[in-house]
C-alpha cells in the first residue's frame, strides 16, 4: 500500500475488507485503522494493544506527546 495514491490505497484496502469475513493485515501506517474492527499492536515480538482502533489512536498520540 506504500506505493499507492493515498485515495487508491484506502479503495484497494476498503475492497480487501470487504471481501473477506477474517482479514489480517501487517502494517506500519495508521491512516486506514479506522477501517478495522480489532487491532493488535506488537512492539519489540511483544503484545502492547488489543482493542479497538479509536483506543489505539488515542494512546498513541499521547504517548507521541511525551
Amino acid at each position: 500500500m506504500a506505493r499507492l495514491q493515498q485515495s487508491l490505497g484506502r479503495r484497494a484496502m476498503e475492497q480487501i475488507l470487504g471481501s473477506a469475513d477474517t482479514c489480517l493485515v501487517v502494517t506500519h501506517e495508521m491512516e486506514h485503522l479506522e477501517l478495522f474492527d480489532r487491532v493488535l499492536v506488537l512492539r519489540e515480538g511483544q503484545l502492547v494493544y488489543d482493542g479497538a482502533p479509536s483506543g489505539w489512536l488515542s494512546c498513541h498520540s499521547q504517548e507521541k506527546k511525551i
